[in-house]
C-alpha cells in the first residue's frame, strides 16, 4: 500500500498536467438551464456523439474512441511519466443547486508490473476552475487492482483507496457519483457484481460534513460541475479493449447545448465599416477566445482584430472591414480556450453578407417593367462610404452574360435614385438585372451591387 500511495503522488502530477494541457478536449455547452434532464449514451452505434462528446484525441498518445460498441482507451507506444492520458469532456453539467448523479460501466483488464500503471474513470470538477476536482477510477498498479478516489483543491488533497479488489483478475463493474445539493456532499459507489457499495463521501463546502474528506470549493448557486471520462497509462501499452467504458448516464444535469455563434446569424447583412457586436455561447471552462473572419466562404481567414490574439467574455465589437463591394460569402469563426491554452471548442457562423451598397429596386421579381416607360432605380449607400463622385449604372437582358451602360449624364450623383427609361425590347425578356457602381473622382470603385434576382421587361403595349 505504501508503494501505491507513493506512486499516487507521482500520478497526481501527471493528472494535473492532464487537467491543464490536454489537446483536443471539447466541452459542448453554452448556457445554464434551470430544467434538469437525463443524458445517456450506450455507445452502441460506434459513432461518437459530437454534441455529447468531443472528437478523438488527447494528451500524448492516449486515445478514447467509440468502437466495439463501447468507449475504448488505447495507447500505441509505451511511455513514461503519465504522458499518455486522455480526457474527453461530457457536454452536460450538474448544477450546485440541484441533486445530480453520473454513472458508467468500466473495465480494466491490463496486466501491470513494477512502475507500470493504468486506470479508467470519471472526473468531477468546477467548470470555471480546474483546480477544484474529484476523480474516481478503476486503478491497476504492480499487478493489483483497486477502486480509487481523490478530492483536490488548492487547499490540499484527500486520497481514499479500497485496496486490492480483485487481485490480478480484470477489474470490471460500475461506478456512480452522486451530489446532494442540500448537504453539498459528493458520494461515490462501486459495483463489481454484488450490488452498489458506498465507498466514500466528500464535503465541498464550508459545512465540511463529508465522512472521508472535506475541502471548500467556494461554489455559488451560479456555479456548475463538469464531468468527463478518461483513460490513463504510465510506461505501458494499453491495447484495444483492455480499458474501456460503457453505458454512461447522468441524471439531474443541465441539457447539452452545442457551442455556437449567436451573431452574425446570416439573417441580416452586416454593414461594412460599422462596429458590429459579435456574440457567442461557450462552455464555462473557456476563458479566452480566438476570433477570425472570412470573406471567401472559409478559404482564407483573418483575425477580427490583427492586434489582439485572444478576447474574453462572450461578445466583441468588431470593426467590420470597409470592402469595395458587397461580400456575400462571409463567416465568423470562434475558438475557445481554457486558461492554460487548451482548446475547448469552437464554431463557425452562418454565412452572411458584408454590405457596402444596396440596390433596392429593381431587385428581382415583380413588378414587370415595360419598354419605353420610366422606372425609378433606387439604392442605399452605406454611410461609411465617403468621397463618392458619381454613380455608374448598367443593365443586362441575359442574366449578366452581357451588360449595357445606362446614360447617367443628366444625374450622376449618389443621391439614392435615378429615373431610368426602360430599354425597348420586341419580345419579353425574363433574365434582366441592374448593376450600380460607385466611383471616386480618381475612378476608384468604392462600392457595387447587382439586383439579387432577375426581373422581366415586356414589349411596349400596342
Amino acid at each position: 500500500m505504501s508503494s501505491y500511495v507513493c506512486f499516487r503522488s507521482v500520478k497526481m502530477l501527471g493528472c494535473l498536467a492532464f487537467l491543464f494541457f490536454l489537446g483536443g478536449a471539447i466541452l459542448m455547452s453554452g448556457q445554464i438551464f434551470a430544467q434538469t434532464v437525463t443524458v445517456s449514451d450506450d455507445f452502441n452505434d460506434n459513432i461518437k456523439n459530437k454534441v455529447l462528446w468531443g472528437p478523438d484525441g488527447g494528451y500524448g498518445k492516449g486515445v478514447l474512441t467509440e468502437r466495439n460498441h463501447r468507449l475504448e482507451f488505447t495507447v500505441s507506444t509505451p511511455g513514461g511519466g503519465g504522458d499518455y492520458t486522455y480526457r474527453d469532456l461530457i457536454a452536460s453539467q450538474g448544477t450546485y443547486t440541484a441533486d445530480w448523479e453520473v454513472q458508467i460501466d468500466a473495465f480494466n483488464g491490463t496486466k501491470t508490473s513494477g512502475s507500470k500503471a493504468s486506470s479508467v474513470g470519471m472526473d468531477i470538477f468546477r467548470c470555471d476552475d480546474l483546480n477544484y476536482y474529484m476523480y474516481a477510477e478503476w486503478y491497476a498498479f504492480g499487478g493489483a487492482k483497486s477502486f480509487f478516489a481523490e478530492l483536490g483543491s488548492p487547499d490540499g488533497l484527500v486520497d481514499v483507496d479500497t485496496g486490492d479488489l480483485s487481485g490480478n483478475l480484470p477489474l470490471a463493474g460500475s461506478m456512480r457519483i452522486s451530489f446532494d445539493s442540500i448537504t453539498k456532499i459528493i458520494t461515490l459507489y462501486y459495483d463489481t457484481g454484488t450490488g452498489w457499495v458506498p465507498f466514500v463521501s466528500f464535503g465541498i463546502s464550508d459545512a465540511g460534513n463529508g465522512a472521508d474528506g472535506n475541502t471548500d470549493w467556494f461554489m455559488t448557486d451560479a456555479d456548475q460541475f463538469c464531468f468527463d471520462v478518461y483513460g490513463w497509462s504510465n510506461a505501458m501499452t494499453i491495447g484495444s479493449g483492455k480499458i474501456y467504458a460503457d453505458n454512461f448516464q447522468a441524471t439531474g444535469v443541465t441539457a447539452p447545448v452545442a457551442t455556437r455563434v449567436l451573431q452574425p446569424d446570416g439573417l441580416e447583412p452586416v454593414q461594412a465599416g460599422d462596429l458590429y457586436p459579435v456574440s457567442w455561447e461557450a462552455p464555462l471552462v473557456a476563458t479566452k477566445f480566438k476570433l477570425q473572419y472570412s470573406l471567401d466562404n472559409g478559404t482564407t481567414w483573418k483575425a477580427l482584430d490583427p492586434g489582439v490574439d485572444f478576447v474574453t467574455g462572450r461578445n466583441y465589437n468588431w470593426q467590420v472591414p470597409l470592402t469595395t463591394n458587397n461580400k456575400g460569402k462571409c463567416l465568423v469563426k470562434i475558438a475557445g480556450y481554457n486558461e492554460d491554452g487548451v482548446k475547448i471548442g469552437g464554431d463557425v457562423s452562418e454565412r452572411f453578407t458584408i454590405e457596402v451598397l444596396k440596390l433596392d429596386a429593381p431587385n428581382g421579381g415583380p413588378p414587370d417593367l415595360t419598354s419605353g416607360t420610366q422606372f425609378l432605380i433606387t439604392w442605399t449607400t452605406n454611410p461609411n462610404v465617403t468621397s463618392v463622385d458619381r454613380v455608374q449604372l448598367s443593365y443586362t437582358l441575359d442574366n449578366g452574360a452581357t451588360w449595357k451602360v445606362i446614360n447617367t449624364t443628366a444625374d450622376p450623383s449618389d443621391d439614392g435614385s435615378f429615373l431610368w427609361t426602360v430599354p425597348i425590347v420586341t419580345r419579353e425578356k425574363k433574365n434582366c438585372k441592374v448593376k450600380i457602381v460607385l466611383k471616386s473622382a480618381s475612378g476608384k470603385t468604392l462600392g457595387s451591387d447587382v439586383s439579387d434576382g432577375v426581373f422581366k421587361i415586356l414589349p411596349a403595349l400596342p
